[in-house]
């Protein structure tokens, strides 16, 4: 990615960690950084960054900032607009007696400050339902969403015309089923760590944020790719932690959880990343930084495979080109995460099958 350590700076200039850039782009550069900030999904974090810029000669052209000013407006707009259905959603759901919460999104927004989070791209909607996915497709029809898209996780509830809702019954998983186990027995374990109303939503605790927050950046590495919008958001976790990182109700450390899981390779590959993209020190990461495991994570993000954008952006290719593309990926990726990515075709082979026997199970009721 050209211009990567000028993002970089532009990022850490956003996040007050700097105050000017290393070298003042070219107006060329400067395009190239609007460009990969919107790929991104970080826009409006940029932007704060140009804001904060303390020397006026290292601005963007006039054209390329005006521009720029007037995206930031429409996502503090959208932000308000998300917020709202958020809002609305919990409230539909406390009142057909569902406990819920929110996940991701507006609710990793609420570790921000104030002047970063309005500025932060948003996305759909994605709540947790502590119940079943039969109760959660009543739900559904109730309020509108008669053809139900769904999967192992949840589904889609088209009750808004401006927002998309990923309706959860399940919050995470892994592809490794004997792992999966376990990990949705620790949920269950850990319920009331679901269930936190710590800011303007009932979202998780901080605790659970900080391992369910690198699972499901794990899972996009293993599946599709990642941005530096969910770095920034783990980011945000670390800081607020500032260094306590509390426990579950075994008594266990996050970084022990995630141990038990095998992701502590994974871990320190994260906290050098966040050190390259944010500069965040040591004494906030959760564990000493892996060099190599972090630039195998970043090249994830600033070289996305041509396969996977292809897979991703084409919903008509053949069920056949999509498990080469999983078995392939799933072998390259084996070189770092084995116990999980070597089961990826194996669960997309089970997730079929399963979505086949549910569908029946209905038919026949």
């Amino acid at each position: 990615m050209m211009c990567e350590k000028l993002l970089f700076d532009l990022i850490q200039v956003s996040l007050g960690r700097r105050t000017c850039l290393s070298r003042t782009p070219s107006a060329e550069e400067w395009q190239t950084l609007y460009s990969v900030s919107y790929q991104q999904s970080i826009l409006g974090i940029a932007f704060h960054g140009v804001e904060k810029l303390s020397e006026s000669e290292q601005y963007p052209p006039r054209k390329l900032l005006l521009s720029w000013f007037r995206v930031s407006e429409k996502i503090k707009q959208r932000n308000e607009l998300i917020d709202s259905r958020s809002r609305e959603m919990l409230e539909m759901l406390s009142e057909t007696n569902i406990h819920a919460c929110l996940l991701k999104g507006q609710g990793m927004a609420c570790y921000y400050p104030l002047d970063v989070r309005k500025l932060r791209q948003p996305g759909d909607i994605d709540v947790y339902a502590d119940c079943s996915r039969e109760r959660i497709d009543s739900f559904a029809q109730t309020h509108g969403t008669n053809k139900i898209s769904w999967n192992y996780r949840h589904i889609h509830l088209h009750i808004w015309k401006d927002t998309l809702v990923e309706l959860h019954y399940r919050i995470e998983y892994f592809y490794n089923p004997f792992k999966n186990l376990k990990f949705q027995q620790f949920l269950r374990n850990n319920k009331e760590h679901l269930f936190y109303a710590e800011s303007a939503f009932v979202a998780p605790s901080l605790t659970m944020n900080l391992f369910y927050a690198l699972l499901h950046i794990y899972n996009h590495v293993l599946s599709s790719r990642i941005g530096l919008k969910q770095v920034i958001d783990y980011y945000f976790l670390l800081m607020n932690a500032n260094g306590e990182f509390g426990c579950f109700n075994n008594g266990e450390t996050v970084l022990n959880v995630l141990r038990q899981f095998g992701l502590e390779r994974f871990t320190g590959g994260m906290m050098w990343l966040l050190h390259e993209v944010t500069g965040i020190e040591r004494k906030y990461m959760l564990c000493d930084p892996i060099e190599d495991d972090g630039k195998f994570i970043l090249r994830k993000i600033i070289m996305p495979d041509n396969d996977d954008k292809g897979i991703s952006q084409n919903y008509a290719v053949k069920d056949h080109d999509v498990m080469s593309f999983i078995i392939k990926r799933s072998f390259i990726l084996s070189r770092k995460y084995p116990s999980d990515s070597l089961w990826t075709p194996i669960w997309y082979v089970w997730h079929r099958c399963w979505k086949v026997v549910k569908r029946w199970e209905k038919v026949l009721q």
